[in-house]
């Protein structure tokens, strides 16, 4: 499985490489007002590449804290439900007990 990993990394780093030296044109890049010349294209692909990873970590990121934030929600509110179903379980409970004493009593008088 370790020289499957490596051999898969290997593949990539090469066909990166490849592409890199492929797309060694430079070429002129206007961004809102400022303006760059002579920028090698494989720079432009690597930020490109670079800056939609970020996004997608922070989006990701995000996801995650609120979901967690979600889940830590619920479950304040199961412990607060789970305590109400006991408390309402043990007067149940109790209700039955105090109905067996009761009704178990003989009359010896009559």
């Amino acid at each position: 499985m370790r020289e499957l990993k490596i051999f898969v990394i290997l593949v990539l780093v090469l066909a990166a490489v490849w592409l890199l030296t492929q797309n060694s044109a430079a070429v002129d890049i206007k961004l809102f007002s400022l303006s760059y010349t002579g920028i090698p294209l494989y720079l432009v692909i690597l930020l490109a590449f670079a800056v939609g990873a970020l996004v997608g970590f922070g989006y990701g990121a995000s996801q995650t804290l609120k979901l967690k934030s979600d889940i830590r929600a619920l479950n304040r509110e199961r412990l607060k439900l789970q305590s109400e179903v006991d408390q309402r379980r043990v007067a149940m409970l109790d209700r039955e007990d105090d109905t067996e004493t009761t009704d178990g009593d003989v009359n010896w008088d009559a």
